[in-house]
């Protein structure tokens, strides 16, 4: 347990420190800023929260941890498949310790990122969250999913070039069929499925619903069962695809 908290340690401040992280803080903030701006004319206010910024603020918010996952998979890659790998071979620390607390580091930096905004949205620009246990819960699910998402592309690609262009295209995928980017794709049926259960759409739309923009707890809860369900699902496709490739190696 020492080992895996000094690693962990470790890790996270070396997150803290690369000013490149900065944008999952910065890039979601700016988008929310500018949609509001630009949208100004036809916002509303009610009980003193922008409805378009709470709206807004947990879609962008959610969108960056899928951004986030690429912490996990530079160290990953790093460490594991990078010039510096045999580091990790020749200490004597179980190699799972440094593989679990690599991954926890990415997880409790990302969700701080999270609570930030959420931090600044509801303080300088009058966003409202809803239930906070609700957003707490849901931001939590989201990067956990994230991050093991993230361990997914460090099975499948033997390099970061391919690992880092792969997380882009699952960040931007996400954020278009969400309706993030230029909104709905269409109308039909299937597509109007798709964009209300992507896993952005879900988190998203728990938090807004849980508040009073939304339409109740318990469409808000029934979100959260869903996304619940679909991290424990690719939690079982990691967890085997991990024990496949130990044992192929």
């Amino acid at each position: 347990m020492k080992n895996f908290i000094w690693i962990f340690t470790h890790y996270f401040k070396r997150s803290i420190w690369d000013k490149t992280n900065l944008l999952t803080l910065i890039l979601p903030l700016a988008f929310i800023v500018l949609n509001g701006v630009i949208n100004e004319s036809t916002n509303q206010m009610i009980d003193g929260y922008d409805i378009l910024i709470s709206h807004l603020s947990p879609s962008f918010m959610l969108a960056f941890q899928f951004f986030g996952t690429g912490l996990v998979v530079y160290w990953l890659h790093h460490d594991f498949k990078g010039p510096v790998h045999w580091r990790i071979q020749a200490a004597p620390i179980d190699q799972r310790v440094f593989f679990l607390a690599i991954a926890v580091g990415s997880w409790i930096f990302n969700i701080v990122q999270g609570l930030l905004i959420i931090g600044i949205t509801a303080i300088f620009f009058h966003a409202h969250w809803g239930n906070l246990g609700i957003a707490l819960s849901v931001l939590i699910l989201i990067s956990f999913m994230c991050q093991l998402i993230g361990i997914l592309i460090f099975y499948l690609t033997k390099n970061y070039q391919g690992a880092n262009t792969l997380m882009y295209v699952i960040g931007f995928g996400m954020m278009l069929l969400s309706g993030l980017l230029i909104g709905r794709l269409g109308d039909g049926e299937t597509i109007s499925f798709i964009h209300d259960h992507t896993p952005l759409s879900l988190g998203a739309q728990a938090i807004v619903d849980s508040g009073i923009f939304g339409e109740g707890m318990e469409k808000s809860l029934s979100n959260i069962g869903i996304l619940s369900v679909m991290t424990v699902i690719i939690a079982i496709i990691t967890w085997i695809l991990g024990r496949k490739l130990r044992y192929e190696n």
